[in-house]
């Protein structure tokens, strides 16, 4: 989805996954996905990973990446709340308000179902009954159909005896792709590169934009 434009506009984002998304999702809702974004990852990223950003490269040698490399078209990874997601984002049970984004130490189970396109990844109607009890893990992929997401590791079992038995399951999670993933459940936490939304939700949906981002990528 190469854009047309009169005069090309670039703009450079040093900083987090969260500080990249945030700029990415004011140009899509004000219809401006056809400017071309680079990126300066501060830290570890999955945003660089998925962009194939080197690792090993400094500060300096990130920005010339980014003036100087084509922008190339990308899919874009939004949900019903008009957020874009560019790195990862993750929909689980409930989880205290005192813990951090990225710890899972005081999830609950998450009840609900997650389907990407027409496929079931993930189902749970009540507590104990699923060998994946810990919902799911969505990225968004460099080309079509859009994203690719995975059931989260199981919960550790609780209390003393969870501590010498064996973990819930030894099968292999499922992987799926699609266009869209949508989720519904009992007060699910919904993670996007590392910052929580700030309130449970009963259900959530990401999905391909119609416009493809602009992004500096290999």
């Amino acid at each position: 989805d190469p854009h047309e434009v009169s005069e090309r506009v670039r703009v450079i984002v040093q900083g987090s996954d969260a500080a990249l998304a945030a700029v990415v999702s004011k140009l899509m809702r004000i219809d401006a996905l056809w400017v071309e974004v680079g990126f300066i990852p501060s830290g570890s990223s999955a945003v660089a990973l998925s962009w194939g950003l080197d690792a090993t490269f400094s500060p300096a040698e990130h920005l010339t990446f980014a003036l100087a490399s084509p922008a190339v078209p990308t899919p874009v990874i939004r949900d019903d709340h008009g957020v874009v997601t560019l790195g990862v984002a993750e929909v689980t049970g409930p989880v205290s308000a005192a813990s951090s984004a990225s710890a899972s130490e005081d999830a609950a189970e998450m009840i609900g179902e997650v389907i990407v396109d027409s496929e079931i990844l993930y189902e749970q109607a009540k507590a104990g009954t699923s060998d994946f009890n810990n919902g799911v893990r969505l990225v968004p992929t460099p080309d079509a159909p859009g994203l690719a997401a995975v059931q989260r590791p199981p919960l550790p079992r609780k209390g003393w005896f969870g501590r010498i038995k064996k973990p819930r399951s030894t099968v292999s999670p499922t992987v799926l792709r699609g266009r869209a993933l949508q989720a519904g459940g009992v007060d699910l936490a919904v993670t996007r590169d590392g910052v929580r939304h700030p309130r449970p939700l009963k259900s959530v949906t990401f999905y391909r934009h119609l416009r493809d981002g602009q992004f500096v990528r290999n």
